[in-house]
């Protein structure tokens, strides 16, 4: 009851609000003593500052075409004003050339829009492109209270000169709040002096969801360049990270920080960093946090490790990824100071790694734990159904002793599956050949045609644990599959039973238990995997006998379920 009273008062507040809302205007050579109420240099206004403080709950701002050369403007709204929408005007480009001004609460700092108390907010079809590198600037910073804000089509171009920082040398958006989305947006450049190697860790982020209450925000279908530490870094938990791409970025695409639980990474890409940079880290980094999905993603040609397991990291479900052509290892586990342990490592493709003209080996995988392997991370974790391989002389090859442990010891997969009981079924022999459409090309495409060995060669990823006749299936293992508080909606799952595969939603998660759009007979042992993302409905994960390795499935066999079987929420 509680919850529905303030689900009305918020709706009645939205109704009020739109019930007065006004429309506003700027204008590249508009004027702040004009009334702002229609379009033109002779009405509009003219800066952001003075708008931002005009606006009521409810408005819309429409932002007119042409350069605003004012480096000094912010958009600073009083406390409370909620459901506003700053856009462009029609069809035209606004771009603001401003590093924004020092505002209560960043001392020391420059802001361009500074949301504190401030929810529903819509920022669409701007760009940003200062020309000032000066450190310590933030362009977006969302402070308490400020939720469920929009971010769509914006391009922040931040600029450097050599050896400056960056405009936002601190971050593009720094994010302390909830449901947030940002969406097609375009952001590049983040990080202090470039020539400075103690300044460039510090930092750089695109993209931070600060503190353990950055929760429940998702960022997709966007691009991502020169950060200089972390293009999206999540402290919080329970947010989105899905189809976003990353190039030339000096640190990772995505960072998952210590605490920050039940994360999903899906279907991203990254490749390698831009030389005028350090060398390139890690594409993606599990840092000492638990229950992350990280699955379907691409890194390529990364000056330094496809992807990292760190300080701790356990449970982590990670599959179906391509790590691929990266400076050194493909995948790294580096305890540090705890073991990273109980992962689940399925399906993915880890080849063709650390083999510049520089190295000496062509190692896939690296445990980087403490002398002497005291943790010996790449035992303790499943590694099943993987193609881990390396290339070269132009042909794939298992010759190669393609897992190394810390001070020098190398073995081959073999010997790892015949010695430790999680590494089963990975496919390393002379005969397997993935026939990807083009790995080795600037943009290379990991689509697996006809004639692939990696072609239902992956495992399917839990089963049914107990007999089941109702819309509620428990498994062996739940944390596989997303079920999303944000959107409402589920991953769409395929259960082997004996009457052939069937096709269920799912509407919910507890513990291991999934809940179902409708009801599925299955045994106890039916295999489950994944059919459809929740994040991508139109692309099948499944199509034959059993899923693919890699992150692309060849579309053979069994044909598409009836639509009445999918997607009933």
């Amino acid at each position: 009851m509680k919850k529905l009273i303030l689900t009305l008062i918020f709706s009645l507040n939205m109704i009020v609000s739109n019930v007065y809302a006004s429309s506003y205007y700027l204008h590249p050579n508009g004027n702040n003593g004009n009334s702002g109420t229609s379009p033109g240099s002779g009405s509009s206004w003219l800066s952001l500052s003075y708008a931002c403080g005009q606006l009521s709950a409810g408005d819309t701002l429409y932002i007119q075409g042409g350069t605003y050369t004012s480096t000094s403007d912010f958009c600073d709204p009083a406390d409370g004003i909620d459901n506003v929408t700053i856009t462009n005007y029609q069809s035209e480009t606004p771009i603001f050339r401003t590093v924004g001004s020092t505002v209560p609460g960043s001392p020391g700092n420059k802001i361009v829009v500074l949301l504190s108390n401030n929810s529903s907010w819509t920022f669409e079809n701007l760009e940003f492109r200062p020309t000032t590198s000066i450190l310590g600037h933030t362009a977006f910073k969302l402070q308490s209270g400020s939720d469920y804000n929009t971010f769509r089509n914006l391009t922040v171009v931040s600029s450097a000169s050599s050896g400056t920082a960056y405009s936002f040398a601190s971050a593009i958006f720094y994010v302390f709040t909830q449901y947030n989305e940002w969406d097609t947006v375009t952001l590049e450049g983040a990080g202090d002096d470039l020539n400075v190697p103690s300044k460039k860790g510090q930092d750089g982020n695109l993209i931070i969801l600060y503190t353990s209450s950055a929760d429940y925000n998702y960022i997709h279908d966007s691009t991502f360049s020169k950060g200089l530490h972390d293009c999206i870094r999540v402290d919080g938990s329970y947010n989105e990270v899905y189809n976003n791409t990353s190039t030339d970025s000096d640190g990772y695409l995505i960072l998952f920080q210590p605490g920050s639980s039940w994360n999903i990474a899906h279907g991203n890409t990254a490749s390698g960093a831009d030389a005028s940079l350090q060398s390139g880290k890690m594409e993606y980094y599990n840092n000492n946090s638990d229950d992350n999905i990280w699955r379907y993603n691409v890194a390529y040609n990364s000056g330094n490790h496809g992807a990292e397991m760190r300080f701790g990291s356990a449970r982590i479900y990670f599959y179906n990824n391509v790590l691929y052509g990266n400076g050194r290892d493909g995948l790294q586990f580096d305890s540090g100071f705890g073991k990273a342990s109980a992962n689940r490592i399925y399906n993915n493709v880890i080849a063709h790694n650390m083999e510049g003209s520089t190295q000496s080996y062509d190692d896939e995988i690296s445990d980087a734990s403490s002398p002497g392997g005291v943790y010996d991370d790449v035992n303790d974790n499943d590694f099943e159904n993987n193609w881990i391989y390396s290339y070269s002389g132009g042909s794939y090859n298992n010759n190669d002793n393609l897992v190394f442990f810390y001070g020098g010891t190398r073995k081959t997969v073999q010997t790892m599956e015949s010695t430790y009981a999680g590494w089963q079924n990975n496919l390393y022999d002379s005969w397997a050949n993935p026939n990807f459409a083009d790995p080795d090309s600037a943009t290379p495409d990991f689509t697996i045609q006809a004639g692939s060995s990696l072609i239902d060669q992956g495992r399917w990823l839990t089963q049914a644990n107990g007999p089941n006749n109702d819309s509620s299936l428990e498994v062996d293992d739940a944390g596989f599959f997303w079920y999303s508080a944000i959107s409402s909606t589920g991953d769409q799952i395929a259960i082997n039973t004996s009457g052939g595969v069937l096709y269920r939603t799912i509407t919910g998660i507890s513990g291991n238990t999934l809940n179902l759009n409708a009801p599925v007979t299955c045994n106890d042992g039916d295999e489950v995997t994944l059919y459809k993302s929740f994040s991508d409905p139109n692309t099948v994960l499944f199509s034959d006998s059993a899923p693919d390795i890699g992150a692309f499935e060849y579309p053979t066999g069994r044909p598409a379920p009836p639509s009445n079987l999918r997607i009933v929420q």
